[in-house]
């Protein structure tokens, strides 16, 4: 495991540059992907009038916008693993990848369902109570990761053992969401709060200037963890060789 660790730090420091400058407009795209999928899933309910749905959508938190986040990243991560040394081209993600996009759109849909019984369980009373609640949310954060990391080797046809990769999943958790948390602070409580009361209490400026922050963010941070989670999944276990030398040899 640690020289898997090894493996991953130093191939992210050495494919970070690539990624980020030969594919921008593809993670500039990306984002507003993600935006509108997120503005979907929240407004459609409201103008449909889907009174079951809308009863359990939970308030627009951090922990669903992380849950939709990571499970799109899988569409820039199969991307990055079939193309070879071409760069991103986002039509092209779109128009081979749909049946990974109607999926990802159904377990974020799904996601909503879930985080509203997870809301609601929250607010219970108790110590026993909050302190389960928290288990839970850990727990759902690395079969997040176990689910992306799973279905991107299905996608590759690529296997490996139910254990092992719990485990992985488990490292790439404590990996990625301290990196996703710190960008969220960043946007949240550094840029926004920059701004003056006033501006940020308006709703129309609000909702302009919060996706095009997302976005200018966004076009760093996702080539980041792409090249994380990809390199996870291309890493492959080597047995270790070790070359015996004569005295003589050595000398």
């Amino acid at each position: 495991m640690k020289r898997k660790l090894n493996y991953i730090f130093s191939q992210v420091i050495d494919n970070y540059k690539d990624a980020y400058q030969g594919s921008r407009p593809f993670y500039i795209s990306f984002g507003l992907l993600f935006i509108a999928i997120n503005a979907g899933i929240y407004f459609v309910p409201y103008m449909s009038g889907m009174d079951v749905f809308m009863r359990v959508i939970p308030e627009y938190n951090e922990a669903f916008l992380v849950y939709s986040y990571l499970l799109l990243l899988i569409l820039p991560c199969l991307a990055t693993l079939k193309k070879g040394e071409a760069p991103l081209k986002f039509g092209t993600m779109l128009s081979e990848n749909i049946g990974a996009i109607l999926g990802v759109i159904v377990l974020a849909v799904g996601g909503v369902f879930l985080m509203g019984v997870h809301n609601d369980f929250s607010r219970s009373d108790g110590v026993l109570l909050a302190v389960l609640y928290a288990v839970i949310g850990g727990v759902a954060n690395i079969l997040t990761i176990f689910i992306i990391l799973f279905l991107l080797r299905t996608a590759i046809q690529k296997q490996i053992n139910f254990i092992h990769g719990l485990i992985e999943a488990f490292i790439v958790t404590i990996i990625l969401f301290p990196i996703i948390q710190e960008f969220y602070s960043f946007v949240v409580y550094g840029v926004l709060e920059s701004f003056s009361n006033f501006v940020l209490e308006t709703n129309l400026v609000g909702i302009v200037l919060i996706p095009i922050f997302f976005v200018w963010i966004n076009v760093i941070l996702s080539p980041l963890l792409v090249c994380i989670i990809t390199t996870v999944i291309s890493y492959e276990e080597k047995p270790e060789v070790i070359t015996e030398t004569s005295a003589n040899e050595s000398f």
